[in-house]
């Protein structure tokens, strides 16, 4: 027959006299015990006693039972001072009983056409062999392959696709429509930007490499078309900050600074110009008062400067000198400081100056 969990059990047993062997009350109310596997368990065992002698019945509800366990229903009675004990009740454990099958085979019909009705059935472990005509409801889960899928999928639940559930190539050029791959050209390049691989318009670059601007090779391809198609300004109002280069024309007005060399001529310049080198001096002439700009200084010593040698010629003919046979000095400006001194010699036929020192 079988149990199962949750099973109502209530068998009814007989107590007799031990010495007779006749049927007799017992002493007090016997004791029920469940055991499942030879272990006692904790489910209570209620005693009742219909009508009649010596005869008694044992409730008890099954607990959580797995295939296969044994269940036993143990007695113990005293009658007539003598005790006494023994299984009223045993039986093994199963998923379903014999009811349960009955139920589930009255509900296939005729031809099998109750399957799609059969209650009770949740998880099907293992292989289903055949075709499934159809399945009406929510399919948990499948684990394992499915061979093949004929006919539509009404719905996929949002993610229930992951790109882990698409093998790599799985889905080829013929399986992509034809609008989604015009949706992606949209965002790229079209054909008539593009010869034979090379983008030949564009019309923003938004993804340049740093803050919108150009790489080093870009900026030198720029900076050399720019400069081959820089056209020539007829005239420029208002102020230049800077101007590398030549100016072929005239500039008409004020000039802050200029860097490298101007050509042609200048009508005039306002405040001092400081000439590092004049490399053509043709028409310039000393002005009257030119040597008189000249700084010179009265050396101690002999003259090393054109200015120094002047001076020293002004203060031998002009300034104090004094001379022995032997010697011949020149003072400064106060007559005090010797500036020179040269020697002098006669053989009565020539007079030798020394060089001065």
């Amino acid at each position: 027959m079988g149990v199962k969990s949750g099973q109502a059990l209530a068998p009814s047993f007989v107590t007799s006299n031990a010495t007779t062997g006749a049927a007799a009350d017992a002493t007090g109310d016997p004791v029920g015990t469940l055991y499942v596997d030879g272990a006692a368990n904790a489910a209570v065992c209620t005693i009742t006693k219909p009508a009649g002698t010596g005869i008694y019945k044992c409730a008890v509800t099954l607990p959580a039972l797995t295939v296969g366990q044994v269940v036993a229903v143990h007695i113990a009675a005293t009658v007539a001072g003598v005790a006494g004990a023994g299984f009223i009740f045993q039986d093994v454990a199963d998923t379903y009983v014999t009811s349960d099958i009955e139920a589930l085979v009255d509900d296939i019909g005729v031809a099998g056409a109750g399957l799609t009705a059969i209650p009770g059935v949740v998880t099907v472990t293992g292989n289903v062999n055949g075709s499934v005509g159809s399945v009406t409801g929510a399919v948990g889960s499948v684990t394992g392959a499915v061979g093949s899928v004929t006919g539509a999928v009404g719905s996929v639940a949002a993610n229930g696709i992951t790109a882990t559930s698409i093998a790599a190539d799985a889905i080829n050029a013929a399986a992509v429509k034809a609008d989604a791959v015009t949706k992606i050209q949209s965002g790229l390049a079209t054909p008539t930007n593009i010869t034979a691989g090379t983008i030949t318009t564009v019309t923003n670059l938004t993804n340049a490499p740093t803050n919108g601007d150009l790489t080093a090779v870009m900026k030198t391809s720029v900076t050399t078309a720019a400069t081959a198609a820089t056209p020539t300004a007829a005239a420029v109002t208002g102020a230049v900050g800077s101007v590398t280069g030549d100016v072929g024309g005239n500039v008409t007005g004020s000039v802050g600074s200029v860097a490298g060399n101007v050509v042609g001529s200048v009508g005039s310049v306002a405040g001092a110009i400081t000439v590092t080198t004049n490399s053509d001096k043709t028409g310039y002439s000393l002005a009257a008062t030119g040597l008189d700009s000249i700084t010179a200084t009265t050396p101690t010593g002999v003259a090393t400067t054109f200015p120094q040698k002047l001076v020293q010629v002004w203060h031998r003919f002009f300034g104090k000198v004094t001379m022995t046979a032997t010697q011949l000095k020149t003072y400064d400006d106060a007559g005090t400081g010797t500036l020179t001194t040269q020697t002098l010699s006669d053989d009565s036929t020539t007079q030798t100056q020394g060089k001065a020192s």
